[in-house]
């Protein structure tokens, strides 16, 4: 299942992909058999059991870094179940540096375009 957009900005503040960019992602991946869209960031206990009934899944799966919300860890049902799986997370590879790079980028941009729509007023008057 691919977390849902509005889950994902309430437990950790706004994705940088839609839900939908997601779901294409994760449906590309070779071992994906069928990708749920909407899946809320917490899940209780029964939530899951029912999920992995009705849908038939083997195994919830995620990246080895921790999912720590209101200081529980979001998967622990599910590791008890025997039902989990980590994958390594690529070392040197976060969203948060992706974001920072992106930001960094384009202010850069920002710096040699004078006429930018995205400058603040203040920064276009000070290049008069």
């Amino acid at each position: 299942g691919v977390n849902s957009s509005k889950t994902i900005t309430k437990c950790k503040g706004p994705p940088v992909m839609t839900d939908e960019e997601r779901c294409t992602m994760v449906r590309a991946c070779r071992f994906v058999d069928e990708v749920i869209e909407g899946i809320p960031y917490v899940m209780t206990t029964d939530y899951l059991r029912s999920l992995m009934e009705r849908h038939q899944i083997d195994y919830v799966v995620h990246g080895d870094d921790p999912v720590i919300v209101d200081g529980k860890d979001v998967y622990a049902h599910v590791k008890k179940m025997g039902r989990y799986l980590s994958i390594p997370r690529t070392e040197g590879v976060s969203t948060t540096d992706i974001v920072g790079r992106m930001l960094l980028c384009n202010s850069r941009s920002l710096a040699r375009t004078p006429s930018s729509r995205f400058m603040k007023t203040s920064s276009i008057l000070a290049q008069f």
